[in-house]
């Protein structure tokens, strides 16, 4: 096809032109930085094609979910709405007339907050699945070139219209918004494999894996000024029958030459949880 172009090209202008020599070459299509939210299966931040489409993009993010919407997908450009794509035109009439290119920077603009994103709940989430307690954001660090958890709770932002939970959007921030099922693991995953794959000798992996009476242990990603709580309410909160009053830390103290010493105690999560409101992970 390549090889196709050229020759019609060089046909055209060489014909066109008289003593023009036509040299053609393809450079390398530069990408664009698109944030993809709302009901699709894999929403967040993707590195596309500048000749990117609307449905090509809701194909890399693993298409629309099965109670999303056909009729009303925006795109926002500089905190507008600047299109709207009604994917029944194109699927029954084969017209795809909205289906824009995007541009960088498109479904994210600067000041962009969780409420710009999360803007009616009955439309933008299944509250069967979702679980209220606990969310948090995966954002990369370009000073540092690290992963940082930020948690925020959904109940606070919906309900309260929270300014500590409206948390502000960066440019490639992933929002995880928690199943409340097993699928929930998939997601935590995630962010467990960012902290893992940063680890060196002299910085520990920032995770912990919590066990027992807890209804989804597993690996956690140890939040951003995260607290024992944190992790209580990320792994869906306690069985019926934990035992509170005795809930068995072991810890990895990390000393000189990347040596690691080991130690166990045990603190209660009775008494109003004073305990585990206050015990920072590490």
């Amino acid at each position: 096809m390549f090889d196709e172009a050229v020759n019609l090209i060089k046909q055209r202008i060489e014909s066109a032109l008289i003593g023009v020599q036509v040299f053609v070459t393809m450079g390398r299509i530069k990408t664009i930085n698109v944030f993809i939210s709302g009901e699709v299966n894999k929403p967040g931040m993707y590195s596309l094609s500048a000749l990117t489409t609307v449905t090509q993009s809701l194909y890399q993010a693993g298409g629309i979910t099965n109670i999303g919407s056909l009729r009303k997908i925006q795109v926002i450009r500089n905190g507008k709405v600047i299109n709207q794509f009604d994917a029944y035109y194109l699927l029954v009439y084969g017209n795809s007339k909205n289906d824009i290119r995007l541009r960088s920077g498109d479904g994210w603009f600067q000041g962009m907050r969780l409420s710009d994103i999360l803007r009616d709940v009955n439309e933008d989430l299944n509250a069967e699945d979702v679980y209220f307690d606990f969310s948090y954001i995966e954002r990369f660090n370009p000073n540092t070139f690290l992963w940082e958890i930020i948690p925020f709770k959904l109940l606070d932002l919906i309900a309260n219209n929270s300014i500590k939970s409206n948390l502000l959007i960066y440019e490639n921030d992933i929002v995880q918004i928690l199943f409340n099922d097993s699928r929930r693991m998939l997601q935590i995953n995630s962010a467990v494999k960012k902290l893992k794959n940063q680890s060196s000798n002299s910085q520990l992996a920032k995770f912990v894996t919590i066990s027992g009476a807890i209804k989804f242990p597993g690996e956690y990603p140890i939040f951003e000024n995260g607290f024992l709580l944190d992790i209580f309410a990320a792994a869906g909160g306690f069985k019926d029958d934990a035992l509170l009053g005795s809930i068995e830390i072991s810890r990895s103290d990390l000393i000189e030459d990347g040596v690691v010493v080991p130690r166990v105690f045990e603190i209660s999560a009775l008494d109003d949880l004073n305990e585990a409101r206050t015990l920072k992970l590490q």
